[in-house]
């Protein structure tokens, strides 16, 4: 099946994620409203971090939210290169009282496997209100990449990773099946380095609306193709692209269609 996602153009890569992060503050106060209780998949990276700061306008407390993590890497719970580590050092005073879903290190699984299987337990019966991915230059989200098999998986929510192209090589992920099942999903990237890889993202996609706002972001309604298995294991942030889809960047979808 097609799907129409949504494209908003902003002038850089922080107003992109000002803009994210604004997104994750809407997502969590219509869930606690809702339901008492929300379910928020954060993404690392320069943009995922950056959209996490300075979240205005969450609750003083955030009993109730529950914030989980696409993918991590498998180092030590005090590297710095853990996702969840670079999140918790720009919150401040927000995600107070939240219950942060950590995926499991070293310190505490033998082997990415394990931690694999932990976080599918800790999954069970859980529904997200929304998930944030970042895309790598090379079209990957969470760590799922390019050509490995971890991006076709199904009937599973979470895979390890063993051989990652980028360091390090062990990780833990999200399956693709498991991130877009979701209120709301949203692609956050920026930058030239990332402006090939969108436009193979957008291969045989077709603009219906256009229009941009009198705040100057540009607003675009995209169909996009139902992608085959070699597709998404070209370009996996492919799976990301659903009716339930917001893509923030600083390139518009005419540009790179043109």
């Amino acid at each position: 099946m097609t799907a129409t996602i949504t494209w908003q153009t902003f002038p850089d890569g922080p107003a992109a994620a000002r803009a994210a992060g604004e997104r994750l503050v809407a997502a969590v106060n219509r869930a606690l409203a809702e339901r008492e209780r929300a379910d928020v998949v954060l993404t690392g990276g320069s943009l995922g971090i950056a959209m996490q700061r300075d979240l205005n306008g969450l609750p003083e407390e955030c009993f109730g939210v529950h914030v989980w993590w696409g993918d991590e890497r498998f180092v030590p719970l005090d590297s710095p290169d853990l996702n969840a580590r670079q999140s918790s050092e720009v919150w401040g005073d927000s995600f107070v009282g939240a219950v942060a879903h950590l995926i499991m290190t070293p310190d505490s699984a033998p082997t990415p496997e394990e931690a694999a299987a932990a976080y599918t337990d800790q999954l069970v019966g859980v529904d997200f209100d929304i998930v944030f991915l970042g895309m790598g230059p090379d079209g990957h989200i969470a760590s799922l990449f390019p050509g490995h098999e971890q991006v076709l998986a199904t009937g599973v929510d979470v895979v390890s990773e063993l051989a990652s192209p980028k360091p390090p090589p062990q990780r833990v992920s999200m399956t693709g099946s498991r991130l877009r099942d979701t209120r709301e999903l949203v692609l956050l990237f920026a930058g030239e380095q990332k402006h090939d890889a969108a436009r193979h993202l957008l291969q045989g996609a077709r603009l219906v609306e256009n229009e941009t706002g009198l705040d100057g972001v540009r607003t675009e309604r995209l169909q996009v193709p139902e992608f085959s298995d070699a597709q998404l294991l070209e370009v996996p942030a492919r799976l990301a692209l659903t009716d339930v889809t917001s893509v923030l960047s600083d390139v518009s979808a005419a540009d790179l269609l043109s």
